[in-house]
């Protein structure tokens, strides 16, 4: 549910005022979403471990960017492989077409 809400987010040019915010990649939303929905700790702890799962290890600050293009530029919701990522793991094409 998390992955589908922050795609739709995203594509609608990311929406300030909400759950999700540009500057932060998908583990901080995944924090404030959470808490948006005020789950519990347990389902907290489940939630981000399907995320940690899919991210797998990576060395770094971000598994997306290397150079730090968009987090520098406070849209880390333009960063390409994010999208792709995202897209993914909802079965849908990954260029989003």
């Amino acid at each position: 549910m998390f992955y589908r809400e922050w795609l739709e987010w995203a594509e609608s040019g990311a929406p300030e005022g909400g759950t999700m915010v540009s500057d932060a990649g998908l583990c901080d939303n995944l924090r404030f979403w959470c808490c948006d929905r005020e789950l519990s700790s347990d389902d907290r702890w489940d939630v981000t471990g399907v995320l940690e799962r899919d991210l797998g290890p990576y060395d770094g600050y971000s598994p997306f960017e290397s150079d730090g293009e968009y987090m520098s530029n406070r849209r880390c919701d333009l960063t390409p492989a994010r999208l792709e990522f995202v897209r993914r793991r909802l079965g849908l094409s990954p260029d989003g077409a």
